[in-house]
């Protein structure tokens, strides 16, 4: 027999605080990268799920849904439930799956937003800054820099590179395409902080 441990960690940080108490770990196991689904595997993992509770899906729900999720197997599980129960005639229509996602967002921002964003972020600068970008990310998962400054005060603008550094280290954005963009790694978090930012707005 071989022995075989396999140790699951969800983030760099957790990793890196594994090896500051235990020095050893870096050097004994190998690092393993679990990459997101793909889209093409996310759209099957939703139709596979239906199919076998006898649910129907349109290919525009099956679109929303897989996109939202990005490959992130708990996203997916808690858009798929939220859709669910949230049908009531047996097919999931387009209008079923963006409810399913709000209903998702919702969720995954009380139990993981609110706790590892918000209350780390204690600054209110930084919570003024991601209301701001908020603001523009209901169809976006990406922000540029020169756009968010641009309507930021004074404070703001001062704080606005350690709040992106903060940002990182949290696995809440990372560097984009283009110089300056910065994208959200989850399109739920973008999708709850833009929920958090309008009801904000209209209080």
């Amino acid at each position: 027999p071989v022995p075989l441990l396999l140790m699951l960690c969800g983030t760099k940080d957790r990793r890196f605080e594994m090896m500051r108490c235990h020095e050893p770990v870096e050097r004994i196991f190998d690092l393993v990268q679990v990459e997101p689904l793909t889209e093409s595997e996310t759209e099957k993992f939703f139709l596979k799920s239906f199919a076998s509770t006898q649910i129907n899906v349109d290919l525009d729900a099956l679109n929303v849904m897989a996109q939202r999720s990005a490959g992130f197997p708990r996203i997916m599980h808690l858009i798929g439930d939220a859709a669910y129960w949230h049908d009531n005639d047996g097919c999931i229509s387009k209008a079923d799956a963006l409810d399913a996602v709000i209903l998702a967002a919702e969720e995954l921002g009380r139990k993981f937003v609110d706790n590892q964003v918000y209350q780390s972020l204690q600054s209110r600068d930084y919570h003024s800054i991601l209301q701001k970008i908020g603001q523009l990310s209901l169809n976006s998962t990406t922000f540029r820099r020169e756009k968010i400054v641009e309507g930021l005060n004074e404070s703001e603008r001062g704080k606005f590179d350690n709040f992106i550094i903060r940002m990182k280290k949290l696995n809440i954005v990372r560097q984009g395409v283009a110089r300056g963009e910065y994208e959200f790694i989850m399109p739920m978090v973008s999708l709850y902080i833009w929920l958090k930012s309008t009801a904000n707005k209209s209080d």
